[in-house]
């Protein structure tokens, strides 16, 4: 049964928690009490839009919330459980079958997801230049959960009107640049104004701010691009990597562990381990990988990596590792 659950991802697997091994989101009770939405970061709504008598509403297919908070769980290197909500202040975290708080990104960064039920809303309270991965990463969830409960994939981005019509929305149009309201007789148009708590959201996908004066010499389709980590610039690469390493699997393997940048007994298992070298070279990448984001210098370990792999002279592999060097400074 458990198997079967899991495959259906309706339970995610928990380990060291007091609640058990696993963790069943629909099991949990309601949310009673909500903190303030931030105002430095607008809250990003999700939704499909449907047509209701001649009117346009919003709503998300039944069901797709936990499978969200489930697919999130199974990240396991990048989502981990928010602290338990103190029971002496329990809009501190959430942990219930409609609001759940999480550790993203090496639990540097928390974020609430709310079933609002006519939306999924996502909250993020910290780093501004972050929010276009905390809406990659939940719409990464989404996505599969689409795909579990077959349902279409025309989903909306939105915002709650600022002018405080409760049944108005300004929903994201396709360019990621502008808006369009569902009830005022005036588009607000939150992402085209000098108000950067909506335009954070998608700052990777917008020319230069409004207000300013792109540069003549910048091509015209140049993008503002958002600075990625060092787990971010690898995890980008990490197919590609595990794939052209398996011509040369001990000698990779070897000169890691020369470096001192894998263990002894990981370089052990790649030489005498009964897995096929294609796990194998995914094992790897993924220790790398994990050893990385558990770095306290990420960027020192990553140059190392780098500095490993180049020493190896395969010429797949050191376009690669070119390539991740290269978007550092993109």
């Amino acid at each position: 049964m458990i198997k079967l659950l899991r495959h259906l991802h309706i339970i995610a697997e928990a380990k060291n928690r007091k609640e058990g091994s696993y963790f069943f989101p629909c099991a949990l009770q309601s949310c009673k009490k909500l903190n303030p939405a931030p105002t430095e970061i607008q809250p990003l709504l999700i939704a499909w839009e449907i047509q209701n008598g001649g009117t346009k509403t919003l709503a998300i297919p039944q069901g797709l919330f936990p499978l969200t908070i489930v697919h999130l769980l199974e990240k396991k290197n990048i989502v981990q459980f928010a602290p338990d909500p103190d029971s002496d202040d329990e809009t501190e975290f959430y942990r219930y079958h409609d609001a759940m708080s999480l550790r993203v990104f090496n639990e540097e960064y928390t974020i609430d997801i709310i079933n609002r039920y006519t939306h999924i809303e996502i909250r993020f309270y910290d780093c501004k230049e972050f929010c276009p991965q905390i809406r990659e990463l939940v719409m990464d969830a989404i996505k599969k959960s689409n795909n579990d409960l077959k349902v279409g994939k025309n989903h909306i981005f939105a915002f709650k009107c600022p002018r405080k019509n409760k049944r108005c929305y300004c929903i994201v149009k396709e360019d990621l640049s502008s808006t369009r309201c569902t009830q005022c007789r005036s588009h607000c148009k939150v992402l085209q104004g000098d108000d950067n708590s909506y335009r954070c959201w998608f700052s990777d996908c917008q020319s230069s701010s409004p207000g300013t004066k792109a540069s003549l010499e910048d091509p015209p389709t140049k993008k503002r691009r958002l600075k990625l980590s060092a787990s971010d610039r690898f995890r980008n690469v990490s197919d590609r990597l595990a794939g052209v390493i398996l011509s040369c699997l001990i000698a990779v393997s070897g000169k890691l562990n020369a470096k001192k940048l894998i263990t002894q007994g990981l370089h052990d298992e790649m030489i005498t381990g009964h897995d096929i070298d294609s796990k194998k070279a995914a094992k790897l990448v993924l220790v790398i990988q994990t050893t990385l984001d558990a770095q306290p210098n990420p960027e020192a370990y990553l140059n190392d990596v780098c500095s490993a792999l180049k020493e190896l002279g395969e010429k797949q592999i050191t376009d690669i590792v070119n390539e991740l060097e290269q978007s550092k400074t993109d």
